[in-house]
């Protein structure tokens, strides 16, 4: 299965501790998706957004144990869907991707989620609070 991940996942050091090995990957582009800061977090959602596109990272050949670690990391805030992404050169790949569940979309904040000040502001953080870490144990 190929992921596209779109948060702090991005961060190859975070998405190794989280799927519990390393995959291929390349940079793609999401189309008709919006990115937004979850509000009172430091990590972002998606949901679905006519003409918007999400810029992320995509995996490739992800295993049944990394996928069962990313849900169990993700929790119930998202759900795993098939998606369609961009991935250079004309080339569009299916892959999978965690998208906040509706019921939580109230949620996401209005603020932009910009990667570059994650890791330079928040990974830190993160990594040393982040709930989901316990649920990969």
């Amino acid at each position: 299965m190929h992921l596209f991940v779109y948060g702090t996942l991005m961060d190859q050091e975070i998405m190794s501790r989280v799927a519990g090995g390393v995959f291929g990957f390349k940079p793609a582009v999401l189309n008709d998706y919006v990115r937004r800061t979850v509000r009172g977090e430091v990590y972002p959602g998606i949901v679905a957004r006519k003409g918007e596109s999400v810029q992320g990272v995509l995996y490739f050949d992800l295993t049944a144990a990394a996928i069962d670690r990313l849900d169990r990391f993700e929790g119930e805030l998202y759900r795993r869907s098939g998606v369609v992404v961009d991935a250079g050169h004309g080339t569009s790949i299916e892959a999978q991707a965690y998208i906040i569940e509706n019921e939580f979309v109230h949620r996401l904040s209005d603020s932009e989620w910009r990667f570059e000040a994650f890791q330079k502001y928040s990974k830190n953080r993160f990594q040393t609070s982040y709930a989901g870490y316990k649920d990969l144990d």
